[in-house]
C-alpha cells in the first residue's frame, strides 16, 4: 500500500529534497493510519494513536514541555501538530527562528544535536534536526509497506 509515496519521499531524500520527503512521510502515516484504523473519525486521534503505536515499537516514547503551551506534549502529538499540520496545511516547514517547534535543515554552527532533538530551555525552544525525524518515519512507514 502507498509504495509510491514510500519511494518517492526515499527519492526525495536521497536527492537533498528534505522539506518534500518530510511532507510525503508526514502524508503517508495519515494514510497508514486510517487503512489501519478506518473507524476511528477524528483525524488527529486516529493519527497520534498510530504514530505513538509505530514510536514505541522503535523505542520513541518521549515527551517534550512546549512552553507555548505550558504542558509536557508526546512525541506523537508534536509532529501532528506542528509538522504534520503545518507541512500539508500551510506549507510550512517549521524552520523559522521565531518558532517554539522547529526543524534544522542547515548544519547546524552552534547547537549541538544529541539524537537529532535539541532542547533549548534558554531561548524556550526544541529543534528537531531534519535527517532524524526522516529516519524516524522512515522506519515506521518502512514496517508497514
Amino acid at each position: 500500500m502507498k509504495n509510491w509515496l514510500y519511494d518517492d519521499a526515499i527519492l526525495l531524500k536521497e536527492n537533498g529534497r528534505k522539506k518534500g520527503c518530510i511532507c510525503l512521510l508526514l502524508c503517508l502515516v495519515d494514510a497508514l493510519s486510517k487503512r489501519e484504523n478506518p473507524i476511528e473519525r477524528n483525524n488527529r486521534t486516529r493519527y497520534t494513536n498510530y504514530l505513538k503505536t509505530k514510536l514505541k515499537s522503535i523505542g520513541i516514547d518521549t515527551s517534550y514541555r512546549i512552553e507555548e503551551k505550558d504542558e509536557c506534549i508526546n512525541l506523537s502529538d508534536i509532529i501532528y501538530e506542528y509538522f504534520r499540520c503545518n507541512f500539508v496545511h500551510e506549507g510550512d516547514s517549521r524552520e523559522h527562528e521565531e518558532y517554539e517547534v522547529q526543524i534544522e535543515y542547515e548544519q547546524p554552527t552552534k547547537f549541538k544535536f544529541n539524537k537529532g532533538i535539541l532542547m533549548d530551555r534558554v531561548n524556550k525552544k526544541i529543534i528537531f534536526k531534519d535527517d532524524w525525524l526522516i529516519d524516524v518515519l522512515l522506519e515506521i512507514v518502512k514496517k508497514e509497506i
